[in-house]
């Protein structure tokens, strides 16, 4: 069963289970916006000096809904008492939600 309708998202983003409390604070400027968020932090390759090293790197699933535009580098976001930097933000191949690389603050 695909999650496709917004409702079905919203429950996926509602339940204690998962997501958690955070705010987002937009580069362009604005009110900030409280949402709620998946964080993950799943392995990645990083390129450091011309090596590559597998390294944990904090990122978040963002849902569409809760922005009234896309993510973008430099956004700001917390949630579990830290802050970020977005890195980089993508839409999954519904537009659903987004997945956000994130950078300590």
């Amino acid at each position: 069963m695909s999650i496709e309708s917004e409702a079905d998202l919203a429950g996926f983003f509602d339940t204690a289970d998962f997501a958690v409390p955070a705010t987002w604070i937009s580069v362009a400027g604005g009110p900030s916006v409280a949402l709620s968020v998946v964080p993950i932090r799943p392995d990645d390759i990083a390129d450091l000096g011309g090596g590559r090293i597998k390294a944990p790197v904090a990122a978040c699933i963002i849902p569409h809904y809760a922005l009234s535009a896309p993510p973008v580098r430099g956004d700001l976001i917390a949630f579990l008492d830290q802050g970020y930097v977005i890195e980089s933000a993508e839409a999954d191949s519904t537009g659903a939600t987004y997945h956000a690389r994130l950078r300590r603050r």
